[in-house]
């Protein structure tokens, strides 16, 4: 999904400051003369980052990544501490215990370089739906709309995503 996004953008940047293109395919998009590109690689892929010099590395959902301990220290090898890089290591929750969660709480009792960002659902404004006519919400989420100032059509929105959520896990 990033990758696409980063292709679309090469795609559609005005050709004044595009830069040459070397391969692009479903895995990379490379511009030899900046010396420079995307690299896509899967979470099942356990040498990822291996035999690379990273600049910017962005990992997604590394909470759900099957191996994680040894990608996050392959990608960190491949990350020189020099002005310009950046890793981003990103995930929605995943529970007590996962590579995500350890980094969180290192980061956040300042035992690691890497500062926590939370980003709440309900800054997203695509995340409503109107409730219908009369709908009131449970007493529980009522509060949780209060201590959060959500809207009605936010708190319809997350009461049906939980509810969606409880049914399929009791299916399976």
């Amino acid at each position: 999904n990033l990758f696409n996004m980063a292709k679309r953008f090469h795609d559609n940047i005005p050709d004044v400051v595009k830069p040459t293109t070397g391969a692009s395919n479903a895995k990379e998009l490379l511009f030899p003369k900046l010396d420079s590109g995307f690299v896509v690689a899967t979470a099942g892929n356990k040498s990822i980052g291996r035999s690379h010099t990273i600049q910017l590395f962005q990992g997604s959902e590394i909470g759900f990544w099957p191996n994680a301990e040894e990608h996050t220290a392959g990608i960190m090898q491949a990350v020189a501490d020099a002005p310009g890089t950046e890793v981003v290591l990103e995930s929605t929750a995943n529970g007590i215990g996962n590579i995500f969660y350890k980094m969180w709480i290192a980061a956040e009792t300042g035992k690691s370089d890497f500062e926590c960002v939370f980003i709440p659902w309900f800054w997203h404004e695509e995340y409503t739906r109107t409730p219908p006519m009369g709908w009131r919400p449970p007493k529980p989420w009522e509060d949780y709309g209060v201590n959060h100032d959500l809207t009605p059509a936010q708190i319809y929105w997350a009461y049906l995503k939980n509810r969606d959520m409880a049914t399929a896990t009791a299916q399976s």
